[in-house]
C-alpha cells in the first residue's frame, strides 16, 4: 500500500520580484515564474496563483484551474505565441500550471511535460521569444470572460450521484462512475504507484469557451458551456481521488488540451513547420479551425489522470509509449543510427510494475463504499464561487 499519511511539501511561495505578471483579479494573479519549471524554448510556463494556494479549500483550486483553462487558450489560441497547444496541471501543494508547447522542439513535440531536474535557466523577460504586453493585453482581455464563467457555474447540479463499481472486466477497470464520469485504474500504468483516469462520457471538440450564449442564456444566467463544466467536475473527481488515495500527493494532468492526434505534413498531417515560421497567425488560424469541425481529427477529448508515485512527490512518465520507441528503436536501427535513446525508454517502460489484483483491491477499498461520492457532496457540490469566496 502506498503511504498516503506522508506530509506533502508545500511549494516555496514566488515573491512578486521573481514573477512576470500576466492578469490579476481580485483572488488570484497569472504570472510566468522567473524560475520556470520548463526552458523557455519548449514552452511557457505559466502558474494561476491566489494567496494561499496550499491551504486553499477544493473549490477555490477548481476556480483557479478553471482560469488555467483560460490561460491555456491564450497560449494556444493567439497569434502571438509559437505553442499550437497546452497542458494544465494541478501539481504539488495544490499549484495550477499551464505549460505551452512548442512543435519542433524534441522534448516538446508530443511528449509529456517533463519539470524535473531540467535546470531550466532563469529568466527576466521573455522577449524576444514572446511579445510580454501583448500577452498581456490577451489576458486581460479574455480571462475577465472566465471570471464571469467561475461566478455562473454550478458543480454536479444535480448531485453527484455516484456509484460504486467491481471493475472486474478484463480491461482497465472502471470502479466509479456517475451520469456523466467514469473513473478507471490503468493496469499498465506510467509509472510505479498508482494511476487511474477520469473520463467523461460524453466528448467534446474541445474544452474553451465556444459555445455562443443566447439573449435568454444571459438573462437568465446560465453557464452553458458544457466542455468547460465538465473539465471542472472530471478534475473535482480527480482531486477526491487523490485525496482519497494519498492525502492529496502526487498530480493530476489533463490531456484534453494535448492535440495528441496533431501531426506534421512530413508525417501525414496538415501541420507545416515552415508556414508556422513564416506566418504564425495563419498557420494558427487553420490550426483552429480543424479544432472546431472536427473533434476526432486531433484527438482532444478531456481525461484527468491522476498520478501518485509509490514514494514522494516526484512524478516522472515515460516520454512516448512503449509502442512508439519500439517502433523509432526499429527505425533507427535500421537506419545505422544510435538506438540509446529508444532503449533507454524501453527499459523505463519495463521497469514500471502492472498494477497488481492486490492494489486495485486497496483502491477499490479507498475510494469504494461511498467514500468518493461523499467527499465530492461535501467538498465540491453546487456553486464554484460561493458568496464568501467572491
Amino acid at each position: 500500500m502506498l503511504d498516503s499519511s506522508a506530509e506533502i511539501s508545500p511549494a516555496p511561495e514566488i515573491k512578486t520580484s521573481d514573477r512576470i505578471s500576466l492578469y490579476k483579479s481580485q483572488n488570484l494573479e497569472v504570472f510566468i515564474p522567473k524560475k520556470p519549471n520548463i526552458p523557455l524554448n519548449e514552452g511557457l510556463h505559466v502558474r494561476v496563483s491566489g494567496q494561499h494556494d496550499s491551504m486553499d479549500p477544493p473549490k477555490q483550486v477548481l476556480s483557479r484551474y478553471l482560469e488555467g483553462l483560460g490561460v491555456a487558450k491564450v497560449i494556444a489560441e493567439s497569434g502571438v505565441t509559437r505553442e499550437l497547444w497546452a497542458n494544465t496541471r494541478l501539481e504539488k501543494g495544490q499549484v495550477v500550471s499551464v505549460y505551452g508547447r512548442v512543435p519542433g522542439e524534441v522534448d516538446s513535440w508530443r511528449k509529456p511535460v517533463d519539470t524535473n531536474n531540467r535546470e531550466a535557466a532563469n529568466i527576466d523577460t521573455i522577449e524576444p521569444q514572446y511579445p510580454e504586453k501583448r500577452l498581456q493585453e490577451l489576458c486581460q482581455r479574455y480571462l475577465p470572460k472566465w471570471d464571469v464563467l467561475a461566478q455562473k457555474m454550478e458543480l454536479f447540479g444535480n448531485g453527484v450521484k455516484g456509484s460504486d463499481l467491481e471493475g472486474n472486466n478484463s480491461g482497465d477497470p472502471i470502479i466509479w462512475e456517475n451520469d456523466t464520469l467514469t473513473v478507471q485504474i490503468i493496469k499498465n500504468r506510467h509509472l510505479d504507484g498508482y494511476h487511474l483516469v477520469v473520463n467523461p462520457k460524453e466528448g467534446f471538440s474541445r474544452q474553451w469557451q465556444t459555445v455562443k450564449e443566447t439573449r435568454d442564456d444571459k438573462e437568465q444566467q446560465k453557464m452553458i458551456q458544457k466542455y468547460v463544466l465538465s473539465t471542472i467536475e472530471a478534475t473535482a473527481v480527480a482531486m477526491g481521488v487523490r485525496q482519497l488515495l494519498s492525502g492529496g500527493r502526487g498530480e493530476i494532468h489533463n490531456s484534453g488540451n494535448w492535440a495528441g492526434g496533431l501531426k506534421t505534413i512530413e508525417e501525414g498531417g496538415k501541420l507545416s513547420m515552415q508556414e508556422l515560421d513564416d506566418n504564425l497567425k495563419k498557420e494558427k488560424k487553420l490550426h483552429r479551425a480543424d479544432l472546431e469541425t472536427s473533434e476526432t481529427r486531433f484527438g482532444t477529448s478531456m481525461h484527468a489522470h491522476v498520478y501518485i508515485p509509490k514514494e514522494g512527490d516526484v512524478v516522472v512518465l515515460p516520454p512516448m509509449s512503449l509502442g512508439e520507441a519500439k517502433s523509432k528503436r526499429e527505425d533507427a536501427e535500421s537506419r545505422g543510427l544510435s538506438t540509446q535513446e529508444f532503449d533507454n525508454i524501453i527499459n523505463q517502460w519495463e521497469v514500471i510494475p502492472p498494477t497488481s489484483e492486490e492494489q486495485m483491491r486497496e483502491i477499490q477499498a479507498m475510494i469504494g463504499n461511498g467514500k468518493l461520492t461523499k467527499w465530492l457532496e461535501e467538498n465540491c457540490r453546487g456553486p464554484l464561487i460561493t458568496a464568501q469566496a467572491a
